[in-house]
């Protein structure tokens, strides 16, 4: 089971491998799978459409998955999403908008 601090927020359409560990003021909003040995350290913002594979870790005031910076998207439209392959270390303040481009989905098993 995920170890979840009790101030997250977590949505019920997101899906979190069972050794995930969410800490303090994170957020997940929407469609969001978080692969095996990923830790969100603290005040982290993730949204999906959302993909991370496995051993990622999110440092304080990551926001992943919010609409492009771009006059001509929509932002009430949630596009393809963000995909987050492995390994990756995602430090403080990083922003990764969703895609404008459709495309083929990964799926959790084949990004890492």
């Amino acid at each position: 089971m995920p170890s979840i601090h009790p101030s997250a927020t977590i949505d019920l359409r997101s899906e979190l491998a069972d050794d995930v560990a969410v800490g303090p003021g994170c957020i997940i909003e929407g469609k969001v799978q978080i692969g095996s040995s990923s830790q969100l350290i603290a005040n982290v913002y993730l949204r999906g459409p959302l993909l991370v594979g496995t051993s990622n870790t999110f440092y304080p005031f990551v926001c992943v998955g919010f609409a492009p910076q771009h006059h001509h998207f929509d932002p009430s439209h949630d596009g393809e999403g963000v995909v987050i392959g492995c390994d990756n270390r995602l430090r403080e303040g990083v922003a990764i908008h969703r895609s404008m481009a459709r495309g083929p989905r990964p799926s959790a098993t084949a990004i890492c």
